[in-house]
C-alpha cells in the first residue's frame, strides 16, 4: 500500500477579470493536480502586494510596480543566506 501526502498550496489573487481568467481552470478543478490541493484567496492587489513582502501565501499575484520591490527582497535574502553559510562553513567557499 502506498501512502501519499497531499500538499496544500495557497494561491492568492485579485477578483479582477484578468486574474480570474488566469486561475479559472485551477479554481474550478479543471486541471489534474495529483497530490496537490489549492486554496484560493481573493484580495485587492494592494493587500496582495503587502502580503507578498511577508511571504503570507505560497503563490500570489502582485502588481507590476511591486515586482521590483519583491524581487529585490528575494535577492537580498539570498545574499544574506549565502553570507551566513560562508561565515559558518568557510571551508565550503
Amino acid at each position: 500500500m502506498t501512502i501519499t501526502a497531499t500538499k496544500t498550496i495557497s494561491v492568492a489573487h485579485s477578483p479582477d477579470s484578468d486574474d480570474a481568467f488566469m486561475f479559472y481552470a485551477l479554481a474550478t478543478n479543471k486541471l489534474e493536480t495529483g497530490d496537490f490541493e489549492f486554496t484560493h484567496v481573493l484580495k485587492d492587489i494592494q493587500t496582495l502586494n503587502e502580503e507578498a513582502t511577508r511571504g503570507t501565501y505560497d503563490v500570489t499575484a502582485i502588481s507590476f510596480h511591486a515586482y521590483a520591490y519583491i524581487a529585490g527582497l528575494v535577492v537580498s535574502m539570498a545574499i544574506l543566506m549565502y553570507l551566513t553559510i560562508a561565515m559558518l562553513k568557510p571551508e565550503k567557499f
